[in-house]
């Protein structure tokens, strides 16, 4: 069976706190929005074993290497090249203040 790797590049808009894996590795479940308009789910993300240049905060773009994850239905689910991240693109940091907030609190 062929592998479908494709590369994306993802606005980071959601990260979960990490929790314990059952192959012991600690995970996240990372989240946001393709450079096309779509949600995308990346599972599992092992981000405290990340290099210093893979990390990405809220906001950021990033470019990485998914494939359809196999055993999950929902559509935007993904798995992830963790050796693929590239982080070093711009991010968004202005959006985050309290401006922000309130815009989206109205």
């Amino acid at each position: 069976m062929a592998s479908n790797w494709s590369t994306k590049r993802v606005l980071i808009t959601v990260r979960t706190y990490p929790v314990p894996a059952t192959k012991g590795i600690e995970v996240s479940c990372t989240a946001g929005v393709t450079s096309d308009g779509e949600w995308i789910r990346l599972f599992p993300v092992p981000y405290r074993f990340l290099t210093t240049d893979q990390r990405f905060t809220k906001y950021q773009w990033i470019d990485v290497d998914v494939l359809r994850a196999p055993n999950d239905s929902r559509p935007e689910s993904h798995k992830l090249n963790i050796d693929s991240i590239k982080s070093n693109l711009r991010c968004l940091q202005p959006i985050c203040g309290e401006a922000a907030k309130k815009s989206f609190s109205r």
